[in-house]
């Protein structure tokens, strides 16, 4: 027993699963005709899930993939739980495809490793006896069920902490795009404001143009250097159409520094 002391919360965890909703050891009998690998479905795979949560490399220890809700799809879980059944195994890379390699070792274990009994010449010499071996005991064979649901849950405690991951990783990502978002409205505003701004010292200064005018004061240069702005206000407004701010809001103050010179002239 000294044995499942060193487990460690892992195999607290694992013992909980092992007493609550207890451990099938009964091994599942399966006919595999192909490689099974992410992505296929089918009857076989169903039959796979079975087999490896009856062997405790659990698909997942509720909801989908579980015992008793085994599917014909090959996904992820069922990815990690070969490649722990793999590595069980000696199987070796352990890459979560079900291959002939794999096929070969189930069916050894299925079927029980056998070797064909041998004939002896007939001999004077007494027969050798061999102690009886002695078979594993139950605590022996708990706590290896036990060790591969630790390695399953580990692995699945490692997805889940990656998931985690990019999870804050795509908030941090949002909240960069909800910042720029931010500043092009401001820039977008601003620009705005500029043309704004450039128009009504524009408006202004035509009038003064207007009121020099009746009052019989040479008004030309002024009314060239209105015009010129009035064409930096339209090329102004373009930009902010083509969501170039920057440009916008410089030909607007040009504009409305031309504006101002023309009301100097007068």
């Amino acid at each position: 027993m000294s044995q499942i002391k060193n487990v460690g919360l892992a195999g607290v965890l694992a013992l909980s699963l092992f007493f609550m909703g207890g451990v099938a050891t009964a091994a599942v009998k399966c006919d595999f005709t192909r490689d099974l690998e992410v992505g296929m479905e089918g009857e076989d795979v169903r039959c796979l899930q079975q087999y490896l949560n009856s062997q405790g490399f659990v698909v997942a220890t509720e909801g989908v993939g579980s015992v008793g809700k085994e599917t014909t799809q090959f996904k992820d879980l069922t990815k990690k739980a070969v490649m722990s059944w793999q590595t069980a195994q000696g199987i070796t890379p352990a890459t979560g495809y079900f291959g002939s390699l794999s096929r070969a070792k189930y069916a050894a274990l299925a079927n029980g490793a056998t070797t064909p009994p041998t004939t002896t010449p007939p001999t004077t010499t007494p027969p050798v006896t061999t102690p009886p071996v002695t078979p594993p005991s139950s605590t022996d064979t708990e706590i290896s069920l036990l060790k591969q649901q630790i390695a399953s849950l580990t692995a699945r405690l490692d997805e889940l902490e990656r998931d985690l991951e990019d999870a804050l990783e795509d908030s941090d990502n949002g909240d960069e795009d909800e910042d720029e978002d931010e500043d092009e409205d401001g820039e977008e505003t601003e620009a705005e404001d500029a043309i704004e701004d450039a128009q009504d010292a524009i408006d202004e200064a035509w009038e003064a143009v207007d009121e020099a005018d009746e009052d019989g004061e040479d008004t030309d240069d002024a009314e060239d250097l209105l015009e010129e702005a009035e064409e930096l206000l339209e090329e102004a407004e373009e930009a902010l159409d083509d969501e170039d701010w920057d440009e916008a809001i410089e030909l607007a103050e040009e504009a409305e520094d031309l504006a101002g010179d023309a009301e100097d002239e007068l």
